[in-house]
């Protein structure tokens, strides 16, 4: 559920579908993750200037988010905050499907279609 909440977190989207949406983003920089074509990766497909590049990051039922051989974490929020700043993921693109799910309210709760989802805390 945290991944889903992220901004950056586009889902089960193909390269092309990332792709345009980084190009309409316009900002280098801009990234987002979305599923592997791979079972067990995500991808990150990021705008470095005039290219877009896609990495994978690897996971498996109860091991660590890995990015290449030495980078690694316990979930994939913690992973792209890790690697953000020396892979420069400045921008997340927007354009989630799950945004609109998780978009906080001026309440502090979370909205779902007019209704306000609470918490066992609330209780």
């Amino acid at each position: 559920l945290d991944t889903a909440k992220q901004t950056w977190f586009h889902g089960d989207i193909n390269q092309e579908t990332a792709e345009d949406r980084i190009r309409a983003n316009r900002s280098t920089g801009s990234f987002l993750v979305r599923f592997s074509s791979r079972p067990g990766y995500y991808t990150i497909s990021q705008s470095t200037g005039n290219d877009i590049e896609h990495r994978r990051i690897s996971h498996g039922p109860g091991e660590p988010f890995m990015f290449g051989k030495n980078v690694q974490a316990p979930t994939l929020p913690a992973l792209i905050e890790r690697i953000a700043e020396p892979l420069r993921l400045l921008h997340p693109c927007p354009g989630s499907r799950f945004e609109r799910i998780f978009k906080t309210s001026s309440t502090g709760g979370y909205k779902l279609s007019g209704m306000y989802l609470r918490s066992s805390i609330d209780d």
